[in-house]
């Protein structure tokens, strides 16, 4: 961390947010709220520079952005009014098309940004408190609080404020600051939340950004990386770096490819994306929270690594792997092919428990360790107690660690990452979007009945009968069998899909999609695809009908919700008027709001209509037509806006 408190503010040097290594080297000055407001009805030349350098030629793309920010604005004055400078910042949402949950394991990041973003107006305040106000108060309400009152873990709310809260915190503590200058913050944002496009990620970004505008300081941007996941921790979430670190090095028009698992393994590399082809994001209108079980099950998945790496690194040294290379194996990614042969690594595999439970796992965990150590092979960590207290906390845990399901799932993603850029930079789009597929198949919980075509849970165990058929292929004739028996090939099981992204994945793929998996952390929100051009129309036009079906069984579900009794007949009449009028105003290229007792019976059905935390009505409330389907168009990275001309 790098204070600036004694330089003058300056200029900019270059209009383009993102510039540079350092976020605020320089600062920008700031603006009054009026000349902030000019400056995006009647921009002046540099800063119509600005924009174009951050979201391209749209002029459809800039007058959106251009339109939240005007929004952030209007909230910031409505709570804190409009005098002193103010200072605008935005960060993109990103979108990971390759290299799922395997980020924390040293697995590469193929990603973008998005052109969804979150964007701040944020002034300085004299003392230690913190006002926070988001454009949609309904859902995030006015807080403050003060940076001199330290919060414990227990007493956290789990409110949106925390992200801002634990974003100063981790700035407070990188610049070795009794206590940070406050700030006047707004916020707004047009980036789903719970649809996998990491939402939170931005709001922790996005509060270091005004941390250090607020007090003059400046942050290495891959120690802003790291300082966002330890913002993100203070919440409880045991997030990788993947996500923050797209949003810090991303790029607009290109893949962002790179290892992010420390600071000193950030490389972007930029490669750019074949031509002829739709990048697409699909929404399931399903959220995604990791709060409660999924909270504990997907700390659970990223604790079976941990646990997994040990036994498998013991598995082979015990097998004859050489000491010397197994010594210098520090995380999953580097249990690999160009490592290890493969049929060593499956061997290993084979060694592992299915899914143990804590007191065996840990048992293995220790015995793994000794053999390592005996053989002088250093691990970061040794301690399973430590690596418990680090996923789950003070918390429950997990009943059962998937452990070998996991690891397989784990070191065949690490080595799909480390592939596909170098297959688009080659122009082999096929082959990249083959290993995307394989990485879903591992995420998959359902499929098609064969009879029914009903969606039916799919269980994909990895055994030892499974192992011992891939090591069989290994040594085939047949070159092609050979192939198929190859480490980015394999699956595993990870589960972090629903039901919805399947039925989503599967449409796309029997469109003839180059590629279709869901992104992020999964366990809800959206999917990515790759398609030709020429097929996008006929995808959509599947995937309205598909929607449309589903929204029928909805009316059908609050039709026998009146037959039991749950609901009044009055609700199931409004729904059917709501179905009917979204499909009138689709016929009529309109866009359809609902009225006042639409709006009512549709809150009348969120909150009877629930089974555990499933809303059973999901898509009735959405306008699935004109925001199922968005081409990912990507932006500049994150950081400040130049002060106006």
């Amino acid at each position: 961390m790098m204070s600036i408190a004694d330089r003058p503010v300056v200029e900019m040097n270059g209009l383009s947010r993102d510039a540079g290594e350092v976020f605020g080297a320089p600062l920008p000055a700031g603006a009054e709220l009026s000349a902030w407001i000019e400056a995006f009805r009647a921009p002046g030349s540099r800063f119509r520079e600005a924009l174009r350098l951050a979201y391209g030629e749209d002029l459809v793309l800039v007058a959106k952005r251009s339109a939240l920010y005007r929004e952030v604005l209007a909230s910031f004055k409505q709570a804190f009014g409009a005098q002193g400078n103010i200072v605008l910042l935005a960060v993109p949402s990103r979108i990971n098309w390759e290299g799922h949950h395997v980020d924390h394991q040293g697995g590469y990041y193929n990603s973008t940004t998005h052109s969804r973003e979150m964007v701040f107006a944020v002034r300085r305040r004299r003392d230690s408190c913190v006002r926070l106000v988001n454009a949609q108060p309904e859902r995030f309400p006015a807080c403050e609080f003060d940076l001199e009152h330290s919060q414990k873990e227990s007493d956290r709310r789990h409110l949106w404020s925390d992200y801002v809260r634990g974003a100063f915190a981790a700035v407070q503590k990188r610049c070795n600051r009794e206590t940070l200058l406050g700030a006047d913050i707004a916020v707004a944002s047009d980036i789903p939340v719970g649809a996998s496009m990491s939402s939170s990620h931005a709001l922790v970004l996005g509060g270091a950004l005004c941390a250090l505008s607020a007090n003059d300081l400046m942050l290495d941007k891959r120690e802003a990386v790291i300082l966002v996941q330890e913002g993100e921790w203070y919440t409880g979430s045991r997030t990788g770096l993947g996500d923050q670190a797209t949003m810090v090095f991303g790029r607009r028009g290109k893949l962002f490819c790179s290892p992010v698992i420390e600071r000193y393994s950030i490389s972007p590399r930029y490669v750019s994306l074949p031509k002829g082809y739709a990048y697409l994001i699909i929404d399931s209108f399903t959220e995604h929270h990791l709060q409660g079980e999924e909270r504990i099950d997907y700390n659970a998945r990223v604790f079976a690594y941990r646990a997994a790496f040990p036994l498998v690194l013991a598995a082979i040294l015990e097998d004859g792997g050489g000491r010397e290379v197994v010594a210098s194996t520090r995380r999953l990614v580097d249990i690999a092919p160009d490592r290890f042969p493969t049929d060593v690594i499956y061997r290993a595999l084979k060694r592992l428990p299915d899914a143990p439970d804590f007191e065996h796992a840990r048992q293995l965990f220790d015995k793994a360790t000794e053999v390592l150590a005996k053989a002088g092979v250093p691990l970061q960590v040794s301690n399973f107690d430590e690596l418990v207290s680090t996923y789950f906390g003070t918390g429950p845990l997990s009943q059962r660690l998937p452990i070998k399901g996991v690891a397989l799932y784990g070191l065949a993603e690490c080595w799909r990452s480390r592939l596909y850029a170098d297959l688009l930079e080659r122009g082999d789009i096929q082959a990249a979007g083959k290993i995307v597929d394989f990485g879903h198949d591992g995420d998959r919980v359902s499929r098609a009945d064969s009879v029914t075509g009903r969606y039916v849970s799919f269980d994909h165990p990895v055994t030892n009968e499974l192992l011992d058929d891939l090591l069989t292929r290994l040594s085939d004739s047949n070159k092609d069998v050979r192939a198929s028996a190859a480490l980015e090939c394999q699956s595993g099981e990870y589960r972090a899909s629903i039901a919805e992204l399947d039925v989503l994945v599967d449409i796309c793929r029997s469109e003839g999609a180059i590629s279709a998996s869901l992104t992020g952390a999964g366990l809800g929100g959206v999917i990515t695809t790759v398609i030709e051009e020429s097929r996008v129309a006929s995808l959509r036009e599947n995937l309205i009908r598909h929607f449309e079906k589903a929204e029928d069984a909805e009316v059908e579900l609050v039709r026998n919700a009146v037959l039991e009794g749950r609901l009044a007949q009055e609700v199931a009449s409004v729904v059917r008027s709501i179905r009917d009028a979204k499909r009138s105003a689709r016929d009529r290229h309109a866009v359809f709001t609902p009225n006042a007792q639409q709006q009512q019976a549709l809150d009348i059905c969120a909150r009877e209509l629930v089974a555990g935390s499933n809303r059973l009505v999901r898509l009735l409330p959405v306008d699935y037509y004109r925001n199922a389907v968005a081409r990912n168009v990507s932006v500049a990275g994150a950081g400040y806006l130049p002060t106006p001309d």
